[in-house]
Formats: C-alpha cells, sequence, structure tokens
C-alpha cells in the first residue's frame, strides 16, 4: 500500500530507461513553474525590459535583450528599450570601448533615476507605473549620452 503522499510509478517495467521512470513519478503538483534564469535574474532587478545580455566567443558577439519580441505590444510604443541600449553597451565592453560603454551605462542609470521617463512595465519611487513611450526613453537617454 502506497501513502497517498508519495507518487507512484507508471513504468511498466525497470528496465525501461531511468530517465523515462523518473518522469513517471513526477505530477504536476511535485513540480513548481521554472523561469529560465535570466528571467528569475530579471525579476530581481524589476522587469525584464532591464536585462541585456551577450552571447560572445573569440570570433563574434550578439547582443540582445533578455525578453522576447513582445508581438503582443508591437507598434504600441510600450516596449522598454533599456536591454537593448544595455545589450549595446556590453557588446562594446566586450570589443575595448569601455569608456562608450560606461558613458551608456550612466545615461541610462540617470534616466531611471529621474525616474520622469519609464515605460509602463516600470514604477517610480511613489509606486506610480511609468507613462513613457518607447521613442521617449530613448531620446531622453539620447540627451543624457550628448550632454
Amino acid at each position: 500500500m502506497t501513502s497517498p503522499s508519495r507518487p507512484t510509478s507508471t513504468a511498466t517495467s525497470s528496465r525501461e530507461p531511468f530517465h523515462r521512470r523518473r518522469r513517471a513519478l513526477l505530477r504536476p503538483a511535485d513540480t513548481a513553474p521554472r523561469l529560465p534564469a535570466s528571467d528569475g535574474a530579471a525579476a530581481l532587478v524589476g522587469s525584464l525590459g532591464l536585462v541585456p545580455s551577450v552571447n560572445a566567443s573569440d570570433s563574434f558577439i550578439l547582443g540582445e535583450p533578455v525578453h522576447g519580441s513582445a508581438p503582443d505590444i508591437e507598434g504600441q510604443g510600450k516596449a522598454n528599450p533599456i536591454a537593448s541600449i544595455r545589450s549595446a553597451a556590453l557588446m562594446l565592453s566586450h570589443l575595448g570601448y569601455t569608456d562608450a560603454a560606461t558613458r551608456i551605462y550612466g545615461a541610462v542609470d540617470a534616466v531611471l533615476a529621474e525616474g520622469q521617463f519609464l515605460t509602463p512595465d516600470l514604477f517610480d519611487n511613489a509606486g506610480k507605473r511609468g507613462t513613457a513611450k518607447t521613442n521617449e526613453v530613448t531620446d531622453e537617454i539620447v540627451k543624457k549620452l550628448m550632454a
């Protein structure tokens, strides 16, 4: 007799490969939803729209934001451009242009600290959701870079 709290195997033979037997022991209630590590890290900083990434080797580098393409908000001006901008800074840094990368990080950080140009995925210090459009945030970062 098995305990109701322990899952029972539906495997018919112990000769089945272990991974199949193990999978049979799991029930949906036994597994927690899993986020990719990058999504979990993004949750710690507040938004996927803030987290850059690069794929790099000795012969190439590709920068891209951690978030997906967000087809549900395409053309609405709601996408946060900061992860893409920070990805460019990561690429510059990897290529040895650390001064330029540092300037980009500084401009982005200044815009975030001011809290006036935040996309809807971000909140200011008072807890108010951002209302800025993608191009407004980008323009403000460029202004900081040019200053």
